[in-house]
């Protein structure tokens, strides 16, 4: 079991490791288009900010397991596309370490990093059997969302079931 899952909402893409992303559901950069690209040792994601907000949990910034989400290929179902585990969510957007641009040529910056033997992506043919019950999906019409940790209520149906989603989808080796 894991305490602390996020889900983050990114925009839909087959690898992210700088291929195009889906302009209707990214914003305008595709910073996630980097997210399981390694760079040395590590993988570096990008989370859009929800009303300009990162995620800020209360507490521990480590060891989270942190969901990326994503409309599957642009008008489905949310499904997850793939996960980082021991994750380190950072206080702001730092720049990149290998300095790649984002689509508008600015710097591209990440704001959750972890080890990139603990980043998986889960191939897009796969993706489907794990999409959110429609009755969770309302709740990403923000960009992140907390199922466990930072003090949320841990009787809220909706968190629990996207809790066990997140476990399962860990769960199953790829």
């Amino acid at each position: 079991m894991y305490d602390q899952i996020l889900f983050a909402k990114i925009g839909w893409a087959e690898l992210y490791t700088g291929d195009n992303v889906d302009a209707h559901t990214s914003d305008k950069s595709w910073c996630e288009r980097h997210n399981f690209l390694k760079v040395g040792t590590s993988c570096y994601g990008y989370i859009t900010p929800a009303n300009r907000r990162l995620p800020n949990p209360k507490g521990d910034r480590t060891n989270w397991l942190i969901v990326f989400v994503a409309p599957w290929k642009v008008d489905g179902p949310i499904v997850p596309v793939g996960f980082y585990l021991n994750a380190k969510l950072e206080p702001e957007y730092l720049k990149r370490p290998d300095g790649l641009p984002d689509r508008l040529r600015k710097k591209n910056v990440y704001c959750v990093s972890t080890l990139e033997t603990n980043a998986v992506l889960i191939p897009s043919d796969e993706r489907l059997q794990y999409a959110l019950p429609s009755e969770v999906t309302a709740y990403f019409r923000r960009t992140f969302c907390y199922a466990r940790g930072n003090n949320i209520d841990k009787t809220q149906r909706w968190r629990n079931i996207l809790a066990e989603t997140a476990e399962r989808v860990v769960g199953n080796p790829r």
